[in-house]
């Protein structure tokens, strides 16, 4: 539940100065394997200019409910932009790992082999996730408690509402 919530948080944090692409990733919850989940493939399905339209006006969103200062913003985004080019780079990895994954488990690879490139997509995963946290540990210390309790029942209610248009969607 606490990862959930820290979770939640930098998703936030990234959507009031991200890209579309960051924030996507940090909303879209990881599964335990290195499949792409059927949440994820739906994402891939939209647009990316309605994709880049509605990330805009949800961070506009986020902005204008979380009341953040022209500072805060212009701090949010010097972090951002911080680990911005380690966090793509360890995203491209994870995701030509994954996709070799996906063609080993359909293919005739060992099963030593399938393991080790699944230890491979488990590693990048925490990497990740690492520099994610750190990212989140420096955008939270900007934000007042208010604001870091009402981002936090934001995203708890845009969780919810990805929920349940997962929920209408499974198979």
């Amino acid at each position: 539940m606490l990862i959930r919530h820290l979770s939640v948080i930098a998703t936030i944090c990234t959507l009031t100065v991200g890209s579309t692409s960051s924030a996507l990733a940090a909303a879209t919850p990881k599964s335990d394997t290195a499949l792409t989940p059927p949440s994820n493939q739906l994402l891939a399905q939209r647009r990316p200019e309605q994709s880049k339209q509605k990330f805009e006006e949800e961070r506009g969103r986020f902005i204008q409910e979380l009341n953040l200062t022209e500072q805060q913003q212009r701090q949010m985004k010097a972090i951002r932009q911080k680990y911005q080019g380690q966090i793509s780079q360890q995203q491209q990895e994870l995701k030509s790992a994954r996709q070799q994954l996906g063609n080993m488990m359909v293919g005739t690879e060992s099963n030593s082999v399938i393991r080790a490139k699944h230890r491979q997509v488990t590693t990048l995963q925490q990497k990740l996730g690492e520099l994610r946290f750190e990212t989140m540990l420096e955008m939270r210390e900007v934000l007042t408690p208010e604001q870091r309790r009402k981002f936090a029942q934001m995203i708890e209610q845009r969780w919810e509402r990805a929920r349940n248009r997962f929920s209408r969607n499974s198979f």
